[in-house]
């Protein structure tokens, strides 16, 4: 089944189809082994294939400095704002993107809020070595930016809303926690107003979202159960117990 799944033209007209029937029952497929065997092609690297659309947007200021101060953590001072002062060595930062409505990462389909509730919530790392996050993807974009003055580097990104954590007074509240593995893990069933740009490889997983009640802890809560088996345990980063708790960079055209 895994092979005949490989050609292009069946695995295309058979995904349309369980997506179909998906929506139609209601039913959450992933994790399971149906989902894994009618996956895209699982060849894609962890840098993420998007589906862009063909005309550039512009993004809008907020998702912008984000974006900016993203590629200044790992450029430092090499680019600055369309408009801002500059020296002769920076570059400006183009704000035109390309919005896509899925990117596969790893063999895992992943979509903006306004294409697929489910499918946008994700638990992420917003910087090499952070705790894990759950949140909901906002935006999937492709962007160019110039490298030096005659060639451009092309990359993904994912522009993700937070939810809120819990406070240190409600963390030894959270009675999952205790179970790093399967557990999953509490926060408040509010998103941050604020907005974080991520890259593919920050992307950990789908997670299951149950609004729910915890008697010591005033707020509505939301339990985030990681998904796709079990979220491949060794990695996802342990939060605490209760108790204290695409495309490649170096594709230069």
């Amino acid at each position: 089944m895994r092979t005949l799944m490989q050609e292009g033209h069946i695995r295309t007209i058979v995904s349309d189809m369980v997506d179909a029937y998906s929506n139609f029952v209601g039913e959450d497929r992933r994790g399971t082994r149906i989902r894994d065997v009618l996956q895209w092609d699982k060849t894609v690297t962890a840098h993420g294939q998007t589906c862009p659309v063909s005309k550039e947007v512009i993004l809008e200021e907020v998702l912008y400095s984000a974006l900016l101060q993203l590629i200044d953590a790992t450029e430092p001072l090499r680019y600055v704002g369309e408009g801002d002062p500059r020296s002769s060595d920076q570059l400006f930062l183009r704000r035109n993107v390309l919005l896509s409505n899925r990117i596969l990462i790893r063999g895992v389909s992943y979509r903006p809020l306004d294409f697929s509730h489910c499918d946008s919530n994700i638990v992420f790392c917003s910087s090499l070595g952070s705790k894990p996050e759950a949140g909901r993807i906002v935006k999937i974009f492709l962007h160019h930016r110039y490298l030096m003055k005659n060639s451009m580097i092309e990359e993904t990104f994912l522009a993700i809303q937070a939810l809120i954590p819990l406070s240190d007074t409600d963390s030894p509240y959270d009675p999952y926690r205790q179970y790093p593995i399967a557990g999953g893990f509490l926060c408040y069933n509010e998103y941050d107003t604020n907005y974080c740009i991520i890259r593919p490889s920050g992307v950990i997983c789908h997670y299951a979202k149950t609004p729910m009640r915890i008697p010591r802890i005033r707020q509505p809560c939301v339990h985030v159960l990681p998904l796709d088996r079990l979220m491949r345990s060794a990695e996802l980063p342990p939060l605490g117990v209760h108790s204290e708790q695409v495309i490649d960079p170096s594709d230069v055209s």
